[in-house]
């Protein structure tokens, strides 16, 4: 054999050799991409709980995660909102539900109302027995007070329907006008009944003269006790005889158009107890 063709085999099978040794370093790379593919599997599928690795495949759906604590947040949250339902249920008013009526009589029993003591029960009663009649939507309780030098309690914070009338007996006119401290006592007792301020309520005052023997209160007391009063809701309604109502009520603090005078008269305190039944109507009503 020549020298030429011994050459030409030789580089025949270097090249034969080259092309082997490259289909097996294909196949080799094939094996270890499979390796690497099956091995991410085998990672994945053991991959338990994939929010504590810090793993996030991008393909994998994130999971729901439970917050006990929001969980909680929003439990309180739907209570607060089932209380404030109650609380705008309970604040609106029913057709069915009835409101409480404070009423208050201070009435003047000092010896100048002695020729009007008969009309005075009389037309005090016949008042009574008009408003226990109405057909009303409110309970409505009852507090009189008379008053002269001193005070005497005869109906005491009961319901209007339970009331005795007045008996000649109760309104027996004798002292002094102490005014002052009729309506003192009269409001710090109203104002521990009436502690939640959840009742309406109005003070009838009913004199023929002016103050003259008060010993507990004075004028800028009553004054100022009736205008916190006022900013509560609570309304005060003077009627006087004799004397200026007009003035004497507003130094007390009570506004004009709740003011009325009356005649010293029999007509006058029929009239007189006829405009508080007109007042309690509008109340009770």
């Amino acid at each position: 054999m020549d020298k030429f063709s011994k050459i030409s085999k030789l580089v025949t099978l270097i090249c034969a050799l080259s092309t082997s040794v490259s289909e097996d370093m294909s196949l080799a790379k094939g094996r270890n991409d499979a390796k690497e593919i099956d091995s991410g599997n085998l990672k994945n599928e053991n991959q338990v709980n994939v929010c504590d690795s810090g793993y996030r495949d991008s393909s994998t759906p994130t999971p729901t995660i439970y917050d006990k604590n929001n969980d909680f947040n929003d439990k309180k949250a739907n209570e607060l909102e089932d209380n404030k339902d109650i609380q705008k249920s309970d604040g609106e008013p029913s057709e069915n539900v009835k409101k409480s009526l404070e009423i208050v009589f201070i009435i003047d029993k000092s010896g100048s109302m002695e020729h009007l003591k008969d009309t005075t029960v009389k037309s005090f009663n016949q008042m009574l027995e008009r408003q226990k009649n109405l057909d009303t939507k409110s309970d409505a309780y009852v507090t009189t007070v008379l008053f002269s030098s001193d005070q005497k309690i005869i109906h005491d914070h009961q319901m209007i329907n339970k009331v005795n009338n007045m008996a000649k007996e109760d309104y027996v006119p004798l002292g002094g006008t102490a005014l002052l401290d009729a309506l003192g006592t009269a409001i710090n007792d109203m104002s521990r009944i009436n502690e939640k301020n959840d009742k309406d309520v109005i003070f009838f005052i009913i004199t023929d003269g002016e103050e003259n023997s008060s010993s507990q209160f004075e004028l800028t007391d009553i004054k100022r006790m009736i205008e916190a009063k006022k900013e509560l809701g609570w309304k005060f309604v003077f009627l006087g005889a004799n004397i200026d109502s007009f003035k004497v009520a507003g130094d007390i603090g009570i506004e004009k158009n709740n003011v009325r005078n009356f005649e010293a008269s029999d007509v006058g305190m029929e009239e007189c107890m006829a405009f508080c039944s007109d007042e309690l109507d509008n109340c009770m009503s």
